[in-house]
């Protein structure tokens, strides 16, 4: 039995590929089943099922993107109440950065700092002009939230 959260970066590829390979050491028993939501960015069934394994994928939650901020995020970054972001994934950061210019608050990010899981996620975000853009040291929650701790600035 595996169990596996995985963030962006978080080396997924290496998990799959050590999961293969203790997989094959066991010799037949080759029935895998994968719980997994609707939108992934790493294929866990793929690898697996090119060396014959039997994938069953189960969609145990979906996605649903955010169509717009709420009254009180708007105004909080118009009143320079938001001080800090903290983005786990590309894909939510590229949400959060036509969420900012759907609701026109572009212009508000040089206030706030924002915090990346990765090198990736901050590319994303490169396009605004943030007061400061801080990466974990290594693309783990506790290196984020270690960052976040130690650099949050405290809102006016």
């Amino acid at each position: 039995c595996f169990y596996a959260v995985g963030l962006s970066g978080s080396g997924k590829s290496y998990f799959i590929g050590a999961l293969r390979d203790r997989l094959q050491a066991l010799g037949d028993h080759r029935r895998i089943t994968v719980l997994d939501g609707d939108v992934v960015r790493q294929d866990m069934v793929g690898p697996l099922k090119q060396k014959r394994f039997q994938i069953e994928r189960v969609i145990v939650y979906q996605t649903r993107q955010r169509i717009g901020f709420n009254p009180e995020t708007i105004e909080g970054f118009k009143n320079n109440a938001i001080g800090s972001v903290l983005l786990y994934s590309p894909r939510t950061a590229r949400i959060f950065i036509d969420l900012l210019k759907y609701h026109r608050l572009i212009s508000f990010c040089d206030k706030v700092q924002v915090f990346c899981l990765s090198a990736e996620v901050a590319r994303e975000v490169r396009s605004c002009q943030w007061k400061k853009t801080f990466v974990a040291s290594a693309p783990v929650q506790a290196d984020l939230l270690k960052l976040l701790n130690e650099n949050h600035r405290q809102c006016a």
